[in-house]
């Protein structure tokens, strides 16, 4: 530590210089707000792991822009039990540092579906559509374990 010192360098500006990591941002959003929807994201985009808690807030969230990325989306219908309907999908894309993502889940009597665009770094660009890949939800034998199973075919 002294070393330091009386080089001129300090423990604290040493972890300074390392960049900070790449981010994206992300905002889920449902075509039936009133349902019962929730989403979660995996610290493990490639293998579903690290999985975090669940969020129903609508705002935009930071995202990883290292590799892939997914995230667990799921809706349930209210009404009568005989009426009652639940969908859930994980979702894996890669997005790219400083852009904007917003995924679409559509869930409805017939539908359960998610569609990922960007919109740019200031959000103005027109929405282009990104490469998803669907998976399996699959909860592991330990929480520790992998969320994901096979892919889906779209």
């Amino acid at each position: 530590m002294l070393a330091l010192l009386l080089l001129g360098a300090s423990p604290l500006s040493a972890l300074a210089a390392e960049p900070a990591p790449s981010t994206a941002t992300l905002q889920i959003q449902s075509n039936h707000p009133d349902n019962l929807w929730h989403y979660r994201t995996y610290q493990d985009g490639a293998n579903c792991k690290g999985l975090s808690h669940p969020n129903r807030v609508a705002g935009p969230i930071g995202i990883p822009a290292s590799g892939p990325f997914t995230f667990f989306v799921s809706a349930a219908s209210s009404g009568s039990l005989s009426h009652y309907r639940y969908c859930w999908s994980n979702v894996t894309f890669t997005p790219e540092a400083g852009q904007r993502y917003l995924a679409r889940f559509d869930f409805g009597r017939d539908t359960c579906r998610v569609a990922v665009v960007k919109t740019g770094a200031d959000g103005t660009e027109p929405p282009t559509s990104v490469d998803i890949q669907l998976r399996a939800y699959k909860p592991p034998f330990l929480q520790s374990g992998s969320w994901c199973g096979k892919p889906i075919k779209q």
